[in-house]
């Protein structure tokens, strides 16, 4: 496969999957990426759509609140590795998120 077509391959992926995201955000399901795809098919973008799924989903699914936000602080991390121009609030706001949960958890 050519290089040409190979890029446009993963960027039809890549959008796909950004869509599908987004459409799951729509309907309240906490249904995000975890690590179905080939990192090679990931740009940045993609990975913090997926981490904001996860972290909006720590909010919204208690019973496993704390592994999406663990999910999100990794994807907005790899987000950061992919592309040096990524905020690093991203990863701020994941590890708020975190010890915010386990504070909780010590509370109960």
């Amino acid at each position: 496969m050519s290089r040409i077509l190979s890029l446009s391959f993963a960027t039809v992926i890549a959008a796909s999957c950004a869509s599908y995201v987004s459409a799951s955000q729509e309907q309240d399901d906490p249904a995000c990426l975890t690590n179905e795809l080939d990192k090679e098919l990931i740009s940045s973008s993609v990975a913090i759509v997926a981490g904001e799924c996860h972290l909006d989903a720590a909010s919204k699914d208690k019973l496993f609140a704390m592994q999406h936000a663990q999910y999100a602080y990794s994807w907005f991390a790899y987000a950061q590795q992919l592309s040096r121009d990524v905020d690093s609030s991203y990863l701020k706001q994941a590890a708020k998120k975190i010890d915010e949960l386990q504070v909780k958890q010590h509370e109960e």
